[in-house]
């Protein structure tokens, strides 16, 4: 049975490098470098830095040698151009104009004629900081310019987010702020042969908390029991969400239905 991953930020930074790949799968090759790039392994054109923020580039230059020559037997193995994601480790409310926390449990359907669940949801900001390095200055600016007209694309400042409860897959989204992003110049000093542009966003996105009677049963279909429905409630995580924080609600029909992602 596939776990639940209700309450992690994992679930956030996977769907953010998905959305994030699919923007690179895009990129012309404009220059030499590119195309030797474009050539290359995808797990080695794009690296995720676990936890580790790219304020000091130098250092986390030199770490992506260290795991590079470690990975191979005939010398340094960690190739330019590249682009390296980090995540802070750090975690903000988001600004209460964008949305607010769900803090009073809402009855809720995961999805279409589903079991009813009790769920609270966080609503948080993270850190994400992304390097563009590359020997030339042209390279750099020419990934940094395609990327930015991805995301500036209507709609890719968004993206789904999936979560997993009690057997039943839902997804929430995730959205970028500060859109379209201004490159900054990154300094290595030591290093002039390699030109680093990095970029560095706010990642908006909800955290979910669900419960269900317990202890634990599972229906026939194998999903996890909810409680018996009583009143039905719409639940707006957008327009209404600062009304619902303070445990307003409106009572319509149906239940909010998740899991049906449209761009």
């Amino acid at each position: 049975m596939q776990q639940d991953n209700i309450g992690r930020v994992l679930p956030i930074k996977k769907a953010f490098i998905e959305h994030f790949g699919r923007g690179v799968d895009e990129i012309i090759p404009v220059t030499k470098a590119l195309q030797i790039w474009q050539a290359r392994a995808r797990e080695t054109r794009v690296i995720i830095c676990a936890d580790r923020m790219v304020d000091d580039v130098k250092k986390l230059l030199d770490k992506y040698h260290q795991v590079g020559n470690k990975q191979s037997d005939k010398g340094i193995h960690s190739p330019l151009p590249v682009m390296l994601i980090a995540f802070g480790r750090d975690m903000d409310t988001i600004d209460p104009t964008k949305g607010n926390m769900l803090a009073n449990e809402q009855v809720v359907q995961l999805v279409e004629n589903g079991e009813y669940y009790k769920m609270r949801t966080d609503f948080v900001s993270l850190r994400v900081q992304v390097a563009f390095m590359a020997h030339e200055s042209e390279t750099a600016k020419a990934m940094t310019s395609q990327m930015r007209l991805y995301f500036g694309r209507f709609n890719h400042n968004r993206f789904p987010v999936q979560w997993h409860f009690g057997g039943n897959d839902f997804l929430l989204s995730g959205s970028l702020d500060d859109l379209p992003v201004s490159d900054d110049l990154a300094d290595l000093p030591d290093r002039t042969n390699i030109t680093c542009l990095t970029w560095n966003l706010s990642l908006n996105a909800q955290i979910p908390y669900l419960n269900a009677p317990k202890p634990y049963q599972y229906n026939e279909n194998g999903l996890l029991k909810g409680y018996p429905l009583l009143n039905r409630v719409d639940v707006d995580l957008n327009e209404k969400g600062r009304d619902l924080a303070n445990g307003v609600i409106d009572i319509k029909e149906p239940l909010p239905i998740f899991g049906k992602w449209t761009e």
